[in-house]
Order: C-alpha cells, then structure tokens, then sequence
C-alpha cells in the first residue's frame, strides 16, 4: 500500500498516503524510465522514488513525510525529521532577498522558494544514501498533489541508477552554463539528459487531478521521442559555447539535417569543430572572408566536402568561419567539441576524443562498448570445455583483428568445423588448415561470410555463407548477418559459437552464456527467501526478488521447487495485508544446466547472471 512516515502525533483515523494512486503513479513512472533506457540498448534499470512532505494539512489527518515505495531502496528512515530540514533552508534561502518587479511573481515567491527547499532537502538526504550504496540519484523539480482529506503535498519524483553501470559513459563535468544572472541547469551527457527529460515529464504529470489515476493518458511519449529531446537539450548546451545565444536552439536538427544530404551522390563525411572564435586551441589554416550560415544545410553540406581528419570547419555555433584544428585544448574547460559526419544519416557528438552522443537516422545514443576479453574467453571455454587459455587467446585475437573490418564481418567456432568444410564448400571458400594472423584476418574477411575456426583456433574455411533452420530466436530488428547466425548456432548438430561485428567494431556473442556462480550463492538466496516467509520483511522483498530473477537459470530442481513454495506463503501474506504483489513466473530448472556454470568456491562471483538466448525462450 502507500508509503508513510515516521511519529506524528494522531488518532486512528491517521492515513498513510499522499494521494490515493500515487503506487500506479510511481509504478508507472518507473516503466516509461525503463522503457526510455532499454531504447538506448544500455544494462541501466532506473529505480524511480517519490518523496513527498505535507506543506498544508487536511481534514484527516494525515504524516507529515511520505516516500513511496516504501519497500524500495530508500527506507522513510533516510528522510526522518525531513521537515525540519525543509524549514530550515526556507528560513536562509537566498530568494528570500529578491524583490520582483510584478506583483504575480511576489506572490508566488513563497511556493517557489518551498518547492526549492523540499528538493535541496531530498537531494541532501538521498545524496548520502548515494554515498553509502554505490548508486547514483536525480532529484527532479517538485510538484504539488492536493487531496481533500490527506492535505496538500510538495511532491520530488527521483530516479536512482548503479552509480559504476551509468558513470560507464563518458561525461562531462561542468553542471552549468553562462554567466551572471544568466546560469542554466545543463546536462553532463546524454543519460543525464534522458533522465532530465523523465523527470520534467514526471513533473508535469504530477500537475494533473490524481496522478496515477489515468494510466493509458499518462507517459505515453514514445521512448525514442524521449531520446530525441534529451539529445536536442545536450545539443543546446554545446550551443552556448560560442558565446551567442542564437546557437543555443537548432543544432542537433541542423546537424541532423547535414548528415542525411548527399554531394555529388556522396554522402556526409567530415567534421565540425564548435567553440568561440576566439578560442586559443582552434588553429585557423584558412579563414572565409564570407562565413557560411551553419543553419543553411545545403551550403554547409557543401564545405564539408572540404574536411580531412585533420582539417575541420570552424564553426561557433552561428556560421562557419573556416578551416582548422585544436591544438594543446584542456579539457577541463569543456568549451571546446567535435561534431563527426560519419555517413548517410550518422554523426557523432566528441569532446576531447570522447563520443558524448551517437545519432543514426535522427535518433540519439550511444556507441556500444567492445565485448570484454575475459567474458568472451570465459564464455569460449564454457561452449567447449576442455579449451585452454591459449587457445581461448588464439581466437580472441582473432575475433579482435576482425572487429576492425569497417564493413563488418563474422567469425564462427564450431567443434566440427574440418567437416563443416567440407559441408560448406560450396558456398564457402576452403582452406588449408592454419592459424591465422591479425594481418590475414583483415585481408581474409573482406570478402562476405564467416570465418569457420575449431575451437583450437584453426581455420578451415573462409566466405562462409551460413545455413540452419528458422528459429524462434531470430530478431527481424536485427540484420541478415545476425539472423543467418543465430539459424545457424540454434539448429542443432555440434556445439557452435557465432560471432556477429557491426561496422562500428562492437559485436555480438551468440550463444552468450550466463556467467559463473558459486553453489553458496545458490544456497544463500533461497535461504534468505525462506527466512522472509518468517520475518516478512518486506523492505528486503525487491532486492531479493532481482537477485532471485538473476539467478533464475541456475537453480535446481530442489532448489526451484523450495523458491515456489516460498513464493506461495509471501503471496498470501501479501494479500492477507492488503498489499501489492507482483506475479513471478513459477521457478523450474533450466535443461541447459551444468556444472561449467559453477565457479570455485573460493572465487568471486562473476557479476551475477545473464540469460542465453536459449534460456530466454
């Protein structure tokens, strides 16, 4: 049910709520966030909170501090005595000492500055939670829900991120842009700005009768127009680099606009350099006596045809000056960025050799982080046991040299791979058995097909045109290559290990296995989760229930059917009280089980489980 807070004095008709779907509010909330991140193909799962305190009091009454949920991350125990906190800083906040100059803006001086101060109040409580959790915390611009009976609320919607999952990214430093009384809130990357565009739709939502009340009306932006303002908003911060405030709107559609235009049938390649013109990094090589108007497309898109890798545009935000490049920038001055045109419809936002902002077709993310090594050799020797770490190495060096065919290319490990040859040979390229070098994988991958390798790392073919049966891990989103692979992989017959690159260098692991946990792990949550049914301690339900979906695949039947029962008892106590209670799917074990999933005893857990493909459906 709703979340309260802690003693105020009462009698039994005290309720425990802001407003009466503020749960549907916040559950709903949450969804669009995690709809909006998974849009950016990135393993964030925001967590979103609300803090409300009591600003005006009802006919019931009612607790002066509410949080909801209040089995979340946050207990009310972080917010305790919050309302003297508010008071507080109401009593030294510096608007106290401005006079406007109308009499509207006075009269709504006294809510403003309240507002202000419920959210410096949240943020410095949730900022120490942050401190002691390893998370990350956005505390949105308030708003006011008022409830006949309940009183009125000052309302702080926050999302909450594992501080190491979204400091990932590259980002910047600097909160704030201009000068004098003319400093704006800008966001530090473009997951700062997608949480800035949530939390502001949070904020306006809760300007609505009964929040919560009308699911299908509420949050209903598509998560790609979601990506497409917060890169629009990160794009006007760059804007004001140039010190005109006429640069500050446009860039992103401007930018945009260039990259889907053709030359001469060619399409957008090269680059921009954005700062003041007078910036003492950017070196002029030529300078136009008539700058080109950067919100002119057709003519910009011309010039560029004028860029190398080392000779950019200069541009300040405005119009394009000349030609040059940067020399000795500091980057702690974050004044200075690139803007690469990197084909039809791509570009990409750089500061100081860094991606902040990867837009293809309009829409804003972010580039995909190269597969890691050791997951990869990990995953290599659990598909092919008995695989040693040299050869394991062997083949990641060879998967590393082909992440570097710009066109983009595969790779396939198979146990059977001297007969697949064979197999293969008509739509495929055999050669004579032999481990290749980084220098052969660039020549050898440039014509279209796999690299067909045994698991010592040995090829035996190349221009290998997979075949398989259709199955129902195909992804239509995804391209021939991609799907030809998992056909491929998931058609039965010897163990085999597909590896798809895109053109930008990243790529895709099918099967990717989930990682190793140790038995004790195992162990330790089903018998937290059996001393719940006991306790119902109901603050540790979230976590325990992600921590149970992680390691889903690796219980085992005992194990699945002691989680079951346990999960039986919590829902009818849940319901007994009246609380809500979210259906998991019944627990069973996985026919892909095995001991290659378990890690010694004595080692650290790999960083919890990812489901296969396979496990997945």
């Amino acid at each position: 049910m709703a979340s309260y807070a802690a003693a105020v004095p009462g009698t039994n008709t005290i309720t425990y709520f802001m407003w009466g779907f503020q749960h549907l509010f916040r559950m709903s909330f949450q969804l669009y966030a995690e709809r909006a991140f998974a849009e950016l193909d990135l393993d964030l799962k925001p967590e979103a909170l609300l803090v409300g305190v009591r600003v005006a009091a009802g006919s019931t009454e009612s607790y002066i501090v509410c949080i909801e949920p209040e089995d979340g991350r946050c207990t009310i125990d972080l917010f305790a005595s919050l309302e003297e906190r508010v008071a507080e800083i109401i009593a030294s906040h510096p608007g106290q000492n401005v006079l406007y100059g109308d009499a509207r803006s006075m009269d709504r001086k006294p809510r403003m500055i309240e507002n202000d101060s419920v959210r410096t109040a949240v943020r410095e409580r949730v900022d120490k939670y942050d401190l002691e959790h390893g998370t990350i915390s956005f505390c949105g611009a308030p708003g006011r829900v008022v409830h006949p009976e309940v009183g009125e609320y000052v309302v702080v919607p926050v999302l909450q991120f594992d501080r190491l999952s979204f400091e990932k990214t590259p980002r910047l430093v600097q909160t704030q842009v201009g000068k004098g009384h003319n400093v704006f809130h800008v966001a530090r990357g473009l997951l700062d700005a997608v949480v800035d565009v949530l939390l502001a739709d949070a904020r306006q939502t809760l300007k609505g009768d009964e929040p919560g009340a009308a699911l299908a009306e509420e949050f209903r932006r598509d998560p790609v127009d979601v990506l497409r303002s917060a890169g629009r908003d990160l794009m006007n911060r760059i804007g004001w680099v140039g010190g005109d405030i006429l640069a500050v709107a446009g860039l992103f559609e401007v930018f945009t606009t260039i990259s889907s235009m053709r030359h001469e049938r060619a399409e957008s390649v090269g680059g921009l350099i954005i700062a003041a013109a007078t910036h003492p990094a950017v070196k002029v090589a030529v300078r136009f006596t008539t700058p080109v108007p950067l919100r002119t497309p057709n003519w910009a898109r011309k010039v560029l045809e004028l860029t190398s890798n080392d000779l950019l545009l200069l541009t300040d935000g405005t119009a394009i000056y000349g030609l040059g490049s940067v020399q000795d920038y500091a980057a702690d001055r974050e004044d200075l960025f690139e803007v690469r045109f990197t084909g039809f419809h791509k570009w990409d936002l750089l500061h100081d050799g860094s991606i902040l902002m990867r837009t293809t077709f309009g829409v804003p993310g972010l580039p995909k982080a190269r597969f890691d090594r050791a997951r990869f050799i990990q995953n290599a020797q659990q598909m092919f046991v008995g695989m040693s770490d040299a050869e394991a190495d062997t083949i990641w060096q060879i998967v590393d040299a082909a992440s570097r065919q710009k066109k983009g290319t595969m790779v396939v490990i198979t146990a059977d791979a001297e007969e697949e040859a064979r197999r293969l040979a008509t739509q495929a390229t055999p050669i004579e058995p032999q481990v290749l070098t980084a220098e052969l994988v660039q020549q050898l991958t440039r014509i279209d097909g796999a690299l067909l390798l045994d698991p010592h790392g040995v090829c035996h073919a190349i221009g290998v045109i997979l075949d398989g049966l259709v199955t129902t891990q195909g992804n239509p989103a995804r391209g021939s290559r991609f799907n030809s692979a998992i056909r491929y992989v998931f058609s039965g017959g010897a163990p085999a290990l597909a590896v798809v690159i895109s053109e930008d260098g990243t790529f895709d692991v099918l099967p990717l296995l989930p990682r190793r946990v140790r038995r004790s792990d195992l162990a330790a949550a089903v018998a937290e989760l059996q001393a719940l049914t006991e306790t119902k301690n109901w603050r540790k339900w979230p976590k325990l229930r992600a921590r149970l979906e992680a390691l889903r695949f690796y219980f085992g039947a005992d194990q699945a059917a002691a989680i079951n029962a346990a999960l039986k008892t919590l829902q009818a106590a849940s319901l007994d009280e009246e609380r809500i209670w979210v259906v998991m799917q019944m627990f069973k074990p996985s026919p892909l089980m095995n001991d290659s999933f378990l890690a010694p005893e004595e080692a650290p857990d790999d960083g919890g489980a990812k489901s296969t493909l396979e496990a997945e459906s």
